[in-house]
């Protein structure tokens, strides 16, 4: 591959236009500035660039790489893995290409065959993070949870300390029931980024779940504190109140649903029903 270092954007359009004034078969210039259209946001000339580097060099790797990103961003997704295609076809080692295929395989509804990419990917390097990673999350969408499970263990020893892989695994062990292993991960998810609201949420699901109302509290006021319009917290938190029987807890969580989004019909259901409970008449003027 040949990379041009001539600036960025408009800048660099210009001097590799001026490069090609002087050399129209110079093909890493049409890549490179096919690279430079498409951060400028010119997709059909950048196309036009890729087409012309394939067209003076049709072994240009990089060209049918990027060309095959164009695809992606105009939803092209049948042509983009025609270029992925043949990208693997000049660089049957390079797990990236086999990733990238598999992601667009994936977007295109085809999990199956994305699996396989993801699979070609690990088996050309067993460190590679991402193939473990969207191997996993396509399990998941698959249903296959355990080994949506085996591929995040696997991408837990590479990135030991990552919250988004505990997180992605607890999801799976929760998809099947296994709540205390979703609650260890979820632990751990917790304690590597204590900021991460959705995490204190899921945190709060969990044991909710497993019946430890009290902690399910906390762990949903701890996600409302973090982020103070978190309407999954807030109402799930007061269903919990109203299960301990703390209905003036529900309802004050339901009114701040209400102030925070007035159009959420869920937030009524949830308080007309905590009303009933305690023999009160509706909101007056409330649906």
């Amino acid at each position: 591959m040949v990379f041009l270092d001539l600036g960025k954007g408009e800048e660099a359009i210009i001097a590799l236009g001026r490069a090609l004034e002087l050399d129209r078969e110079f093909f890493p210039a049409y890549g490179n500035r096919g690279i430079d259209y498409s951060r400028t946001r010119d997709i059909q000339l950048a196309m036009a660039d890729y087409g012309k580097a394939i067209e003076l060099n049709p072994t240009y790797s990089l060209a049918y790489r990027n060309r095959g990103s164009a695809y992606v961003l105009r939803g092209e997704l049948e042509l983009a893995i025609a270029d992925l295609d043949r990208t693997i076809e000049l660089e049957p080692g390079n797990s990236t290409e086999y990733i990238s295929r598999g992601v667009v395989r994936a977007a295109s509804g085809n999990l199956t065959l994305a699996v396989d990419d993801y699979t070609l990917a690990i088996m050309a390097d067993p460190t590679s993070l991402n193939a473990y990673l969207n191997r996993g999350s396509t399990y998941d969408r698959l249903g296959r949870y355990a080994g949506a499970v085996i591929d995040y263990g696997n991408a837990l020893h590479l990135a030991p300390d990552s919250p988004t892989l505990y997180t992605n695994r607890w999801a799976s062990f929760h998809a099947q029931d296994d709540l205390q292993r979703a609650l260890v991960d979820f632990k751990k998810a917790v304690s590597l980024d204590p900021t991460s609201a959705p995490a204190w949420y899921n945190l709060g699901v969990v044991h909710e779940d497993l019946g430890d109302l009290g902690k399910a509290v906390e762990n949903y006021g701890q996600a409302i504190i973090l982020q103070t319009d978190n309407i999954d917290s807030l109402i799930n938190r007061a269903l919990v109140y109203s299960k301990l029987g703390e209905h003036a807890s529900a309802i004050e969580d339901m009114d701040r649903v209400v102030e925070i989004d007035p159009t959420y019909a869920k937030a009524y259901l949830v308080r007309a029903s905590v009303h009933a409970k305690l023999g009160l008449p509706p909101v007056p003027g409330r649906p």
